[in-house]
């Protein structure tokens, strides 16, 4: 459940910085991208502290790899 939150995350994040903060849509989802890196990372900190199975959150971060290696391949279209 909060990996599917996670990835509806970027849309609006980006929207967020670019309406509320002017920044631009090319930087609005380099940091959404960021945020969300970050999330699963912590998340997988927390399940491997605690013992469990952090199984999901790596296979979303990898997906997620992925998708931003493709992004900068491309030269970071908007």
């Amino acid at each position: 459940m909060i990996c599917i939150a996670l990835i509806l995350l970027p849309a609006g994040l980006s929207r967020m910085l670019g309406y509320w903060f002017n920044v631009s849509q090319r930087s609005s989802q380099a940091v959404s991208l960021e945020v969300i890196d970050l999330c699963l990372i912590s998340l997988i900190i927390f399940d491997v502290r605690r013992r469990l199975s952090a199984r999901p959150y790596a296979f979303v971060l990898a997906v997620y790899c992925i998708l931003e290696a493709g992004w900068i391949a491309l030269g970071r279209p908007v």
